[in-house]
């Protein structure tokens, strides 16, 4: 983003958060990233750190919409 923040990035971010929001909710012991860490013939699969990774987003993503939603303040001069 440059300069002020359009209407756009507030409702690409808020896009963002539910999607986020809705792969959280969706997560099941045998979906990506909802099930504990396995290791095993050689692989390894972090479903901790993905959870976690998503967990972090969606934190930045508040802070964000936070700053980017207001609140402003407008001054006019003249007739309202």
């Amino acid at each position: 983003m440059t300069g002020l923040p359009s209407p756009q990035d507030l409702t690409n971010l808020l896009a963002r958060r539910s999607a986020i929001y809705a792969q959280l909710a969706a997560m099941t012991t045998t979906s990506p990233g909802g099930g504990p860490n396995t290791t095993g013939e050689g692989v390894s699969v972090d479903q901790v750190g993905y959870r976690k990774s998503l967990l972090d987003e969606l934190a930045a993503l508040n802070e964000q919409i936070s700053i980017v939603g207001g609140p402003y303040q407008f001054q006019t001069r003249g007739r309202i």
